[in-house]
């Protein structure tokens, strides 16, 4: 994963779903820190993705998948046509 400031974080916090929001919110323990887990929280996220993948731009569960760069998954949605990737969009 590239470098991000925390205020292109932030940026992409707020692309999410509520239900990738609901993901990380679990994430972490009440104060806000990772929980005691081996998997970095940006791993636990694409995976969490991955298994259920839909497009931030159209909001389409309708994908598949189409190559990988930088050995990370990407997906081809089929409603909009735009590439998908975790956090990165194309």
């Amino acid at each position: 994963m590239k470098n991000v400031t925390i205020t292109q974080l932030l940026e992409l916090i707020q692309q999410l779903t509520p239900e990738q929001k609901q993901c990380i919110k679990g994430l972490l323990d009440q104060d806000g820190h990772l929980k005691d887990e081996p998997k970095s929280l940006f791993d636990r996220i694409e995976e969490n993705f991955c298994s259920h993948p839909h497009c931030p731009h159209c909001n389409s569960k309708s994908n598949n998948k189409w190559g990988k760069q930088a050995n990370k998954q990407r997906f081809k949605c089929l409603n909009c046509k735009k590439n998908i990737h975790f956090f990165y969009q194309y």
